[in-house]
């Protein structure tokens, strides 16, 4: 019973840092709100499977998304803002579902766009694919 009790405090302790190990992957990769902040960009989630968050006070209709990988040319899609929150209206898009990543390792910006007149929303948002988070 002695051995029992310290294998059992082992396996506990291992199965307590498992989620921490997990959660170490994933945050917030760059994020940038405007002086006022009614709207705020960021990159959220893992750098090989990241995840753009717009929030606004206000609603915005739709707005273009534009990823850069690169020397790659710019790769843009319109999508619509996201649901309304206690906090003000969401937008989340992953970002894998709309565009094509070249293999990991590259520089990206991913900037968003509103109206056809291309007004940007914050600034361009950079993470380095492919890599682990420090």
């Amino acid at each position: 019973m002695k051995r029992l009790v310290p294998a059992f405090l082992c396996c506990l302790a291992l199965l307590a840092a498992v989620p921490a190990m997990a959660g170490a992957a994933t945050g917030t990769l760059d994020s940038y709100c405007t002086p006022k902040g009614d709207r705020c960009t960021s990159l959220v989630g893992a750098e090989r499977d990241p995840v753009f968050v717009l929030r606004t006070s206000s609603p915005v209709e739709k707005y273009k998304l534009c990823f850069k990988q690169g020397r790659w040319e710019r790769q843009c899609t319109w999508t619509w803002a996201g649901r309304q929150t206690a906090d003000g209206y969401v937008s989340r898009v992953k970002l894998r579902r709309f565009f094509f990543f070249e293999p990991p390792g590259g520089h990206c910006t991913v900037s968003a766009f509103l109206g056809n007149a291309e007004v940007q929303i914050g600034r361009g948002l950079r993470f380095s694919w492919g890599r682990s988070p420090a």
